[in-house]
Order: C-alpha cells, then structure tokens, then sequence
C-alpha cells in the first residue's frame, strides 16, 4: 500500500521503514508490526501527536496540494471552517497554518478513535475558557478529552496562559541546567567564546520556561519570521539548529523551525549586544574524484 501511494518498489518502503524505526526511538515512540493488524507505533499518545504535527509541518506544502492520498480533504476543509469560525469569535487571528494544521489532525484522530489525556496542567484554565465552550460547540463529536486537547491547543497557539504544575524547584534546576547546556554547545559549534554568559543563559531559562509544554504537547505555533530569520541569518540559524538537536534530544520532542527561529533570535540579540563579532574561515574542499 506504501509503496503505491509513494511510487516506489517494496524495498525502498522496507529501507524508509527502517529509518522511520530510527526516527521514532530518538522519541521513545516504537514502530512494530503484526501479521494480522500491520504497523503501528505504540507509547505515549501525546507525544505521537508531537512528532506527527512536526513532520506533518514538514510536508504541509505537499497536503495543501492534495497530494498525500491518505488524508481526507473534506473532512480536513470540514474542520477547517469550523475552527475558522472559532478563531472569528474569538476575534483573534493565528498565524496562517496553525488551524489547517489542527484540521488535519483532527481528521486523523476522528479516524482513528484515539484519545490523549492531558498531564500536568492546571485542567482549570482549560475548562474555564471561552476556547473550551466553543470546541464544545463546533466539535461536539470529540471526547470531552479531546476537546480539552485541543483546547490546549488554541490557548498555547496565541498566548501562554497555561502553567505547568510539576514540582518548581525540580523543573527550575532541570530547565537552567539545560539552557547551560545550550550555550556551551553554541560555543562549541560557532567556535567563539560568549562574553556575559549568565545573561543569555537566564534569558534562554525564561524562554524555555514558557516554551517547555509546546514541546510536550507538540504545540501549533507558527512564527512569521521564521523563513526570514533562516535566510537573513543562515549561518546563525543552522548553528543555532544544531543546538536545538541537543535541546531535542534532553527533552525527547522535536523542536520545530518555528521554534529554532526564536532560539536565533535569542543567541543572535546577545551576540550584537555583547559585541562579538562574526568571523569568516575560507576553506577549499578538494575532491580527488572531480564532484
């Protein structure tokens, strides 16, 4: 079936799949198979949901073409206006993408009858928001669950009003030890030593503190400078990717392009502050073979 739809042999799908098995276990998510159901991917629902709306961001320019057979695009439209009108009544405007994104999702979940429960938020600033009243209202098919899913959803995508509810002192250590992190290995990569560190760390601790349950509950955010950040500052914003790997990898979500422009603009802000300056290294690759 995979190999109709993408217009390759068997064998490539068998090697993509071994890839799509490496992919997910960065993720602790596990590809399996059986003789009678086929593949599926098994552990935690939320963070299923995180990795598809990434890699769905990846491909969206191919759904919006109807190009990915797989997907039901009535429905997608269905829930599309739906959440349009949600987004009316709430005069507000997400950044373009986010309610096509969840109109996506919602089409996959209804299909497939799956449910993801939410841990670790105050279930109170969910229930009490208009937000709620009018999934409620449009999308009275979802599980109350499901509704404070996406809920949650809609509230992160336009402001952070919802706080984790885990131990502060724990997650305080945890989150500065990880912005530590993040500027050491930025050092490493751009091969410079930051002046007046602590204040980019703590501006990061901030940062990661807001941001910390988007990458959890694979949150939609756009950012429209996301495109112009990456090719304003390419260099910037790669290395700055390269760190966000590491990012990625402590917390076991991927981290959007979205979110990797923020985390430029952050590292480029102090680096223009502090007064480091960009040097340029010319390198001649030679290749024996002539390519």
């Amino acid at each position: 079936k995979l190999a109709e739809i993408c217009f390759v042999s068997r064998n490539t799908i068998l090697n993509d799949l071994k890839t799509v098995k490496t992919e997910l276990a960065k993720y602790n998510l596990w590809l399996v198979y059986e003789n009678k159901s086929g593949y599926s991917i098994v552990n935690c629902s939320i963070k299923k949901r995180a990795v598809f709306l990434y890699y769905l961001s990846l491909i969206i320019h191919l759904v919006k073409q109807r190009l990915v057979n797989f997907i039901d695009y009535e429905d997608v439209q269905f829930n599309f206006e739906k959440l349009s009108k949600i987004e009316t009544e709430l005069k507000i405007e997400y950044v373009e993408g986010t309610l096509f994104q969840l109109a996506v999702l919602i089409s996959v979940i209804k299909r497939k009858n799956s449910s993801a429960e939410i841990y670790n938020i105050e279930e109170q600033n969910i229930t009490k928001s208009l937000e709620y009243q009018l999934m409620q209202k449009y999308f009275p098919e979802l599980s109350s669950t499901e509704q404070r899913y996406f809920t949650l959803q809609l509230l992160a995508s336009r402001l952070q009003m919802v706080r984790l509810s885990e131990s502060k002192n724990k997650q305080d250590t945890s989150l500065m030890s990880l912005a530590q992190n993040m500027v050491q290995e930025f050092e490493r990569l751009a091969c410079i030593e930051l002046n007046n560190k602590k204040e980019l760390v703590d501006k990061l601790f901030i940062h990661l503190n807001s941001s910390l349950y988007r990458y959890r509950y694979g949150i939609v955010e756009g950012n429209p400078l996301a495109r112009e950040i990456e090719n304003s500052y390419p260099e910037l914003f790669h290395i700055t990717k390269k760190v966000s790997e590491s990012l990625s990898k402590a917390i076991g979500y991927p981290i959007t392009n979205g979110e990797v422009a923020y985390l430029t603009m952050h590292f480029g802000a102090h680096l223009r502050r502090s007064g480091n300056k960009k040097g340029v290294v010319r390198v001649l690759l030679v290749c024996p073979s002539g390519i």
